[in-house]
């Protein structure tokens, strides 16, 4: 079975870098979770983020990689009203072991800074980040607000800038 080495020289400097394409859709979904789908890879002993991993293809991907053995830290954004907080709670009770929360806006700098060192400080390193985290405005160029598009590129583009400069 072929396996992935994602070999660490310090607890950040090796990271897995993963691009998934694919519809968010039930069918997609659960083809993707699919073991037949997969190729084998063991990820015993690393660690890994997930941004905006507590739902859709995020969660999937959460899930794959606890099953491949990988501690899995499920990040989310602290809303208001709790929502994110809960769901990104029962995603990691779901998962069990090796598997925990951590909060986080990623189009604060700071915040990312933080997300990253607690992930590290409660395991010792970051292997793999999977930059998921992702806002949608669906309006018409003529609709869309400048502060909804500032959102969408602050969220979508500068956060996976700030996610991969602060785990590297």
């Amino acid at each position: 079975t072929p396996t992935l080495d994602l070999a660490t020289h310090s607890p950040r400097r090796s990271m897995g870098v993963f691009s998934l394409c694919a519809g968010s859709d039930t069918v997609i979904r659960d083809e993707f979770l699919s073991s037949a789908s997969m190729i084998a890879i063991d990820l015993t002993g690393k660690t890994a983020l997930v941004t905006g991993g507590s739902q859709g293809l995020g969660l999937c991907t959460a899930k794959r990689l606890h099953a491949a053995g990988a501690t899995v830290a499920i990040n989310y954004f602290p809303d208001a009203d709790g929502v994110h907080q809960r769901n990104a709670a029962a995603a990691a009770a779901g998962l069990g072991e090796r598997a925990f929360t951590v909060a986080a806006d990623v189009r604060r700098s700071e915040d990312v800074t933080r997300m990253c060192d607690e992930v590290v400080g409660w395991t010792g390193r970051l292997d793999v980040v999977i930059n998921n985290a992702a806002i949608i405005r669906d309006r018409t160029l003529r609709k869309m607000t400048d502060a909804e598009w500032q959102d969408v590129l602050d969220t979508n583009l500068t956060g996976v800038f700030q996610v991969c400069r602060a785990a590297a």
